[in-house]
């Protein structure tokens, strides 16, 4: 296990502050956040090479706050791969080896199968300078991961990388944990690469975490607006919560009542993702399991299979993605009055800023 505790790092005027972030042996955590937020100082301070003000880093129990990189036993991939121009994958690859005490048979073991699930094999015997940015990568990775580290630090280390070489890379990656089971921290600023590959996410702002849960939790049950808005859900809007006779809690979004956990209470913001909206020609059945919204075609922007409308209703802007095909069919145009129907098992009400 790894637990950051209380650590703090100031850098100019950038102040990063984890009060407790715990990670699980063989787990895959995901550090997601916007360009500036901290993540690659966190990253850096857990490998040793930013030493922190204050505060404790623990590994499986042990005090590592003061120890130098070398003696942290992790493995450490960059967005570039940093590999010896002068040696071929299989030196290159072997080369952590002369600094870790672990039998020659062991690592050879554990090389042989990286080198097999990476699919470096015909890459052994070049030298690296001739290699694409993705067997670059694949090579850095097995070094990374040959001598069996406790815990395997990832920094941004598909960002160079065209789309096609990233989804393999990841599929690959992932598979390798699976297998290898090595706790494993990864730095990132996209969405998707975290949602495909983490156990858990961690969300980081401004130096501080903002949540932290099961991928699945962050993106449907997001702790905030910055964190809504930044893992892409695009309709943040207003409601009322309040209560009738018999003390049951609802929802008013517009004309619309849903049921609603009882501890919110007057004006509250709720989010619910573009793909979560459907779009109708006249007002749909009005139910307790959606809400229904009448408005005005704003904008309509075409992204291929799909439309991306923007609908101006009483409860502000509500942005749509909706079928091509359906929406032409249905004879609608930008300035159409139309309907929207929010299902309430898609609608997330955010909790009040402190």
């Amino acid at each position: 296990m790894i637990v950051l505790s209380n650590l703090q790092k100031s850098l100019g005027s950038f102040r990063l502050l984890i009060e407790q972030l715990e990670i699980q042996p063989g787990e895959y955590l995901v550090i997601l956040g916007p360009s500036g937020a901290g993540k690659s100082v966190l990253l850096l301070t857990v490998a040793g090479l930013i030493r922190p003000d204050s505060g404790q880093l623990f590994f499986n129990g042990g005090d590592v706050t003061g120890l130098p990189p070398e003696k942290r036993d992790v493995g450490l991939v960059f967005q570039e791969a940093n590999l010896f121009p002068h040696l071929t994958v299989a030196k290159n690859i072997a080369f952590g080896k002369r600094y870790r005490r672990k039998r020659a048979a062991e690592i050879q073991q554990r090389v042989e199968l990286l080198i097999d699930m990476l699919n470096i094999r015909p890459l052994l015997y070049r030298t690296v300078e001739g290699l694409s940015g993705g067997e670059k990568q694949r090579v850095a990775i097995a070094r990374a991961l040959s001598i069996g580290p406790t815990i395997l630090l990832l920094d941004e280390p598909l960002g160079l990388l065209d789309q096609n070489t990233r989804e393999e890379l990841r599929k690959e990656l992932r598979r390798v944990h699976d297998e290898l089971r090595t706790t494993t921290l990864h730095v990132t600023h996209d969405r998707s690469e975290a949602f495909t590959m983490a156990d858990r996410i961690a969300i980081l702002n401004e130096g501080r975490l903002a949540q932290v849960g099961p991928r699945e939790e962050i993106f449907t049950r997001p702790a905030s607006e910055f964190v809504a808005r930044f893992l892409g859900v695009e309709n943040v809007l207003d409601a009322f919560a309040e209560q009738d006779a018999s003390g049951r809690t609802f929802l008013r979004i517009g004309e619309s009542r849903l049921p609603a956990p009882s501890q919110y209470q007057g004006r509250v913001r709720f989010c619910v993702r573009p793909e979560d909206v459907s779009l109708h020609p006249h007002v749909p059945p009005r139910t307790e399991a959606a809400a229904s919204l009448s408005g005005t075609v704003k904008s309509i922007e075409d992204r291929g299979a799909v439309l991306r409308l923007v609908v101006n209703c009483p409860v502000g802007d509500v942005v749509v993605l909706c079928g091509k095909q359906q929406f032409l069919g249905s004879g609608l145009s930008c300035s159409s009055s139309v309907w929207l129907r929010l299902n309430a098992a898609s609608i997330h009400v955010l909790p009040r800023p402190d």
